[in-house]
């Protein structure tokens, strides 16, 4: 991406910081957003979990993330990437401080709901990224800043370990300390994007009268949504089925995230 243009609002540098910046951020708020996969049996043992219960579980993070990607990244549109981004951060910050000290199920499934937020990290990172390149090149930064979605392999890699040398109390402090990091990173080193701020809601949510929306979600429905639950339940299910320990059924489904994290196709979609 050499012949990067400048753009309305930035520089080549401020196009490559905030293309850097994102992507680890996105990495940093998807290794929450999947926390509990790697360490589904040792949660079930904690809290004497029903296979329905670690299921319910591991499905209530992904399923307020994906809803909530639509009200996020109409604000992100509308307000700007960087201070939806620096608020997405620091709301994290509330489930994590909370799951070391929760005692009940119940608790736990509400901080899980709350952390589901980290999953809307995908819609602002990609709005926040791209708006920097010109359109020829906005196909491969989107694929670069997709990338975040590696997240959930760092997490798969990191988190069964960290569980277990330092404690489960150890994986939160943790993922509180890299999210305050990277926060403050973006913060420093990052520019507020161009917003347009004649735009409204209606206008944003106008796009659902064209079929062509409809055809593409479930393209991505059928394609992110198996790669989500596929990195969420694979843990699961080789310690359960093969008998793996965490540790290394987390390296194993490191394996299958990293392989589906690909760049190829945004590089495609600019040629």
């Amino acid at each position: 991406m050499s012949n990067v243009k400048n753009v309305a609002h930035g520089s080549r540098a401020n196009a490559y910081t905030a293309l850097i910046l994102s992507t680890l951020a996105m990495i940093v708020c998807f290794m929450s957003w999947s926390n509990f996969a790697p360490l589904a049996s040792q949660v079930a043992q904690m809290f004497h979990l029903s296979v329905a219960e670690r299921t319910l579980l591991l499905a209530t993070p992904v399923l307020l993330g994906s809803i909530m990607r639509i009200p996020v990244g109409i604000l992100s549109d509308r307000y700007g990437g960087k201070k939806v981004y620096l608020i997405l951060m620091a709301f994290i910050l509330i489930p994590l401080l909370m799951i070391p000290h929760v005692h009940s199920f119940g608790m736990l499934l509400f901080a899980a709901l709350l952390v589901g937020m980290s999953g809307t990290s995908f819609a602002v990172g990609v709005s926040y990224a791209s708006v920097w390149f010109p359109a020829e090149q906005q196909g491969l930064a989107l694929g670069i800043v997709s990338m975040g979605n590696m997240g959930n392999a760092v997490a798969a890699m990191t988190l069964p370990y960290i569980s277990k040398t330092a404690g489960f109390d150890a994986v939160y402090y943790f993922l509180i300390i890299l999210t305050i990091i990277f926060g403050l990173l973006f913060a420093i080193f990052c520019k507020e994007m161009p917003v347009d701020k004649s735009k409204t809601i209606a206008g944003a949510l106008s796009v659902a009268k064209d079929s062509g929306t409809w055809y593409l979600s479930l393209f991505y429905f059928l394609t992110f949504g198996l790669f989500v639950s596929f990195t969420n339940l694979t843990p699961t299910f080789l310690t359960g089925m093969f008998k793996f320990n965490p540790v290394t059924a987390g390296l194993y489904s490191a394996l299958f995230a990293f392989v589906c994290t690909l760049v190829a196709s945004g590089w495609l979609l600019s040629r």
